[in-house]
This record gives C-alpha cells, structure tokens and sequence, in this order.
C-alpha cells in the first residue's frame, strides 16, 4: 500500500508517520479508506455516490490538517504551492512562509498596502544596522503554471508599497513569470529602473522555489542575515532560482543538537517556574557541555530544529526555547526529517 506524503493530513504528522514503529495509525486510517471504497460499491452505489463520499472524507482529513496548531516546514512548502490559483489564499500562506522561515511576519492588504510585510529583527554589528524589513506581494493565476504579466506585476506599485512601509527589499511571489532576455524584457526594465536602487530592491521568486527555500532553510540553518543576501542579490526569477539551487547543495556540518537539547531539558528541570532564554542557554552550554555558541546562532538552530521536529516537540522564539518533549524523541524527528527531506524533498510515496 502506498501513501501519499504530500496530502496535508500525512504530512502534518509526518515525524510520526515516518516511524516504522509508530506508523500503525496511518496504516489503519488508509486501509479504513480503501474497505470504506469497497463496501460503497459492495452496496451498488453508483460512482457519483462513491465519489462524494470519498471526496467529501477528504476535505475533512485536509480540514484537521490544517486547524490543529502550527505546521512544521514540509508542511508550510506544501500549502503555499496548492494556494499558486488562489489569491486570497496565496496571500495568507505568503506571509505564513517568511514566519516559518524566522521573520516577524504580519499580513496586512487592501488598497495601496503590500500583502504582508516580514521584518528581521537583528542585532546590530558594530556600528552598523542589520535589521531589515521586506514587503510581500501574492501574484496567483488560475493556472499552476501560469505566468504573472509585467503589467500584472505593476512595478510602480511595488515600490511605492515598499516604501510606504519603510521597507528595504520588496518580495513579489507568484507561480511563474516571463523569462529574462538579458534585459531586455518589459518586466526587467521596469525593475532596472524602479527607484531606490542599490540599497531598496525587489526580487521575483517562483511559488514552487519559495516552498523549496522554505524546506532548505532549516536543514542549512540558513539565518535571516544570509536570507538577506537573496533580496540583495537577485531581481528576476531565474536568478533567484539559482541562489536557492546554492544553498541546497551547501555542506553544513551537523550542529550539536543534542548537546543544545539536553542543556535546555536540564535548565527546563532546575527552573521549572522560568523561561529558557538564550543567554541563559550559552553558559550553560559552554560550561556543562564544553559547546560555545552566539546568541544568533543558538536562535538560528534551535528555531530549525522547530521547523525539523514541528513546534509540538521544541518551539522557539526570537528570545527563549522551550521542549515539549524529551531530546531523544525530538532527535528521533530531526533525524527522519532530515534523512527525508534530503533524500527526495517534497516528494515520497504514500497516496491515500
């Protein structure tokens, strides 16, 4: 029997339903469904019939899926490619990608507002600033593979909503757009010529590259400041395609996840009425595991392994971490995610 892992009720609980010994519900849900077939035609139901019923069970799995909590990152990718043919729901999952991905993300729309905006609350460096904030724009088409025309895009209005809203970089996101002529196409003028520029940008990216990024980035423990190098560096599509085509195929050594873990259980247990802070956690680390981190990028691995293990096994946020679970069930699920998502991305065989 095989399952399909991109239906939203299987991948919301893929940690468990990648278990081979915890993967019984799962089993037993999909052969519910396939004897429930097989009685509906052992009754001599017509196919209409059949259909609605098996339709209908269907949207009700996608229904939970979607309505119990916070979704790890496999499941944000998949949600933002199914809402490419609807705007309002592009939208939504456009701004719930750039929170998967660690930014403050707030949605925002109507006339004369971006869709969302996406702030990077960073610490600064020295003398020199690194928060940023991005304006997010939905372009979807009735059709998947649809291109957004330059007319559709409307630049001028890009800029002016970026602007507006005191932001840096502006992200416009829908399923496919014109291919770059060297220049020369409409879309890339208008970009090349839009104000602001070096320092105010603005990026075209694919639905189905932005759900690749999303799943990359924990994986990579890619942080916000290097996110920011996709908005400074690419303009058309291909470009950014290109950028994520890099970071998928970065070597990064594994981090110590379970010295982090445990360090954070032990804290949780010593101060059962207290948060877990980050600059709580660095000493701790150093001096019972030997282990020295920045604040950054103790934020910027616990916030992955969330995003690996799903927010109802570790949730971070931009200044504590919790467990809601004991680090070797949460390493178990780093783990399968990893080994998955490596292995073949947002595919894999299981079709209910």
């Amino acid at each position: 029997m095989l399952f399909r892992s991109m239906h939203p009720f299987v991948a919301h609980f893929l940690n468990e339903y990648q278990s081979t010994t915890r993967s019984l519900p799962l089993e037993l849900l999909a052969m519910s469904e396939v004897l429930l077939e097989a009685h509906l035609y052992q009754q001599q139901s017509d196919e209409s019939t059949v259909k609605s019923v098996l339709e209908r069970r269907d949207q009700l799995l996608r229904h939970l899926a979607k309505t119990t909590g916070r979704k790890n990152a496999f499941m944000v990718a998949r949600e933002l490619i199914e809402a490419a043919r609807d705007e309002s729901e592009l939208e939504r999952e456009l701004v719930n990608t750039f929170a998967s991905m660690g930014y403050e993300a707030t949605p925002h729309g109507g006339p004369g507002k971006p869709d969302g905006i996406a702030a990077a609350n960073l610490s600064a460096s020295g003398q020199q600033q690194r928060s940023y904030r991005v304006s997010l724009e939905a372009k979807s088409k009735e059709a998947s593979d649809g291109k957004v025309s330059a007319k559709a895009v409307n630049i001028s209005a890009i800029v002016r909503q970026r602007d507006d809203f005191d932001c840096e970089h502006a992200v416009i996101v829908g399923p496919d757009f014109p291919a770059s002529k060297d220049g020369k196409t409409a879309l890339e003028k208008e970009i090349a010529n839009a104000k602001g520029q070096p320092h105010k940008t603005i990026t075209l990216i694919r639905v189905s590259d932005l759900a690749r990024l999303v799943t990359i980035v924990p994986q990579k423990r890619i942080g916000l400041s290097k996110l920011r190098e996709l908005f400074q560096e690419c303009r058309m599509p291909e470009q950014s395609a290109e950028w994520i085509n890099g970071i998928e195929s970065m070597k990064v050594p594994k981090p110590p996840y379970r010295e982090i873990l445990e360090a954070i259980f032990a804290l949780q247990v010593a101060q059962p009425d207290a948060v877990v802070k980050y600059s709580g956690l660095r000493p701790e680390l150093r001096h019972t595991k030997n282990v020295s981190m920045t604040e950054e990028d103790l934020r910027t691995v616990c916030h992955a392994m969330m995003q690996l293990a799903s927010a109802t096994y570790i949730f971070a946020t931009t200044d504590t971490v919790e467990l809601n679970q004991k680090p070797e069930r949460i390493l178990e699920a780093i783990d399968r995610k990893s080994t998955r998502l490596n292995s073949s991305h947002l595919a894999i065989s299981y079709a209910v």
